[in-house]
Formats: C-alpha cells, sequence, structure tokens
C-alpha cells in the first residue's frame, strides 16, 4: 500500500463555479494560491492527478443519458437554468463538471488498487445533483458517479459515505436509499436547503439501518461533536466499510454566509482527524476527502489547509 495522496488539479478542474454565483470558481483558485505559497504541493508525499474529460459511459453509471445529453445542449448554449434557478448555464458547464468526475473517479480507482492511500478532491462534493437532474449548485454529482463506478467496475460491496456539509446530500443519500452496499452518514442544518435528511429516514428493504441522518439545530456549533462522534463510531463500526468517502462540506463552519451551524474550524478539523483514524481502523485508511460546500472563501481556504495537511502527515507518519 503506497501512502502517498492523490491531489486532482488542472486548470478546467479548479474552474467548477458559476459566475455571479455564491459557488465560484475563485474560491478554487484563492486555496490553491494559498496552498502553493505553504509549498504543500511540493510535499515528496503527494502525488498530483492532472484531470481531464471522463468517458460518457462513466457517466451514465449514475446519471441517465437523458441528463447528460441536456448538460451537453445548454454547455453549448450558455445561457439558462439547469433545471433549476440555482444552477445558471455557463458555456463549457459540461466540459468542467465532467473534469471533477474523472477526479472523482480516478481518486477511487487509484485508493482502492493500491496506489495512493487517500486522496483530496478539493473541487469535489457535488451530493445535490440526482440521476436525472442538477439542483443545489451541483450539475454532476461526482460522488454518485464515483459510488457507483466503485459497484460496478471496482466490485467492492462495503462503502461507507460520511458528510458533514451543512447541507443534506440528498442527491447521494435518495439515489442509494436501497442499496446495502452503501451505508450513508449525513449531519446538516435543519430548515435549510434543501429540507430533506430526517432521523427516521435508515434506508428501505435490504438497505435498511444503512443509512442515518443527524439534523442539527442551526447554532448547535462544536457542542454537539461529541455526540455525533459516537454515533459515527458505532455506525462506521457495523459498516464494516473496505472504503470511506467524505464530504467535509466548509459551510458548516462559523462565519458561512448561507448557513449558521457555527462549528469552529479547530472541530472541522477534529471530524476530518477522527475520520482519518476511522479509515485506518476499518479500512486501511483508504479515504476520499471531497471540499464540498462553503461559501465563506477564507474559510475554505483554511479547512482545506488542514485537511491536505492533515492528509500529508497522517501518511507520513503511518509505520
Amino acid at each position: 500500500m503506497s501512502l502517498k495522496v492523490l491531489f486532482p488539479t488542472g486548470k478546467k478542474y479548479f474552474s467548477y463555479g458559476f459566475p455571479n454565483h455564491p459557488l465560484s470558481s475563485q474560491r478554487h483558485f484563492l486555496a490553491l494560491k494559498e496552498i502553493k505559497r505553504r509549498g504543500l504541493l511540493n510535499n515528496p508525499n503527494l502525488v498530483k492527478l492532472k484531470t481531464k474529460m471522463v468517458d460518457e459511459k462513466i457517466l451514465t453509471l449514475f446519471h441517465s443519458k437523458e441528463y447528460v445529453e441536456k448538460v451537453k445542449r445548454l454547455s453549448k448554449l450558455g445561457f439558462g437554468f439547469l433545471d433549476t434557478s440555482d444552477n445558471p448555464v455557463f458555456q463549457g458547464m459540461y466540459e468542467i463538471a465532467s473534469h471533477v468526475v474523472y477526479a472523482a473517479i480516478k481518486a477511487v480507482e487509484l485508493v482502492v488498487n493500491g496506489n495512493v492511500n487517500s486522496s483530496f478532491n478539493m473541487v469535489g462534493g457535488l451530493h445535490h445533483a440526482f440521476r436525472d437532474k442538477g439542483e443545489g449548485f451541483c450539475v454532476f454529482n461526482d460522488v454518485g458517479v464515483a459510488v457507483a463506478f466503485t459497484l460496478e467496475k471496482l466490485k467492492l460491496d462495503r462503502i461507507l459515505y460520511i458528510d458533514i456539509d451543512a447541507h443534506h446530500c440528498n442527491g447521494v443519500f435518495y439515489s442509494f436509499y436501497d442499496e446495502p452496499r452503501v451505508w450513508i452518514f449525513d449531519v446538516h442544518q435543519t430548515g435549510i436547503y434543501p429540507g430533506t435528511g430526517f432521523e427516521n429516514e435508515k434506508g428501505e428493504g435490504e438497505a435498511y439501518g444503512t443509512k442515518l441522518n443527524i439534523p442539527l439545530e442551526p447554532f448547535s456549533g462544536d457542542k454537539k461533536l461529541a455526540g455525533i462522534l459516537k454515533k459515527l463510531v458505532e455506525f462506521a463500526n457495523n459498516a464494516k466499510p473496505q472504503l470511506i468517502l467524505f464530504q467535509a462540506g466548509a459551510d458548516c463552519i462559523r462565519g458561512d454566509p448561507l448557513t449558521n451551524l457555527n462549528f469552529s474550524l479547530e472541530g472541522h478539523l477534529f471530524m476530518v482527524k477522527k475520520v482519518g483514524k476511522l479509515a485506518d481502523k476499518l479500512c486501511d485508511g483508504k479515504l476520499i476527502v471531497f471540499g464540498g460546500g462553503g461559501y465563506n472563501y477564507d474559510n475554505c481556504t483554511k479547512a482545506w489547509i488542514n485537511i491536505l495537511s492533515f492528509l500529508l502527515e497522517k501518511n507520513n507518519g503511518r509505520p
């Protein structure tokens, strides 16, 4: 097992975002500038992956062919909205979103095959897109495609997806609601978009018990982290995962303009470290972290540097 950390990169990849919008590509380039300034990209344990467009056949492992064709058509048109008003269309949308999915596919492939131990997909975690529609700033659901790829192509049968983004991971959660091979643990704020993710939703059929929502009231803050952690450890132990995917959205951090879950940067990093320890204990460290949401760009930069630094230090310190 290589102890390297994968870091997808490339102009198209970092360009994911919408013009005049809370999710602008600026947040990625600002964070990247600081990551470079600190020399993290020169760390000997970091493997840079130049992204490219993903094969359309990979997209349709999760998304319907009709939806993929619609994204292509609107991308060429260059104006209007993709299904909902929070996804304004822009030229090149298809190509740029495709790069984000490629990063997720290569991450799971390289981690599962042992070429690297973990990956930080800073731009990824687009968890609101459904199989046949986009919403919530998400064109393609890179997490959903990666999960489908891991099940169908890599033949894993125990995947754990953890999500602490302030918004419920509806596109992932309901798309795999009846899939017993996919365990989902989601922490989110109540009373905000998308308004889903209730405690009584635990999966259906053979998948009952493989899904767990942890809705939190606004301003919950770090005082709730201990209770979350206890539930997470129990859930993860029951899942017995071969791979952990973790959407570590920075919009749960205090000062975000769209949410007010109010975790501190230290609390956010605490959760990241605990997930890392779970991965070490349960699946030989095989972990993919997605940057997810976050609309206070300073918070994003600090949180993402924390994540990348932790992964590099964790792998460097393993025997």
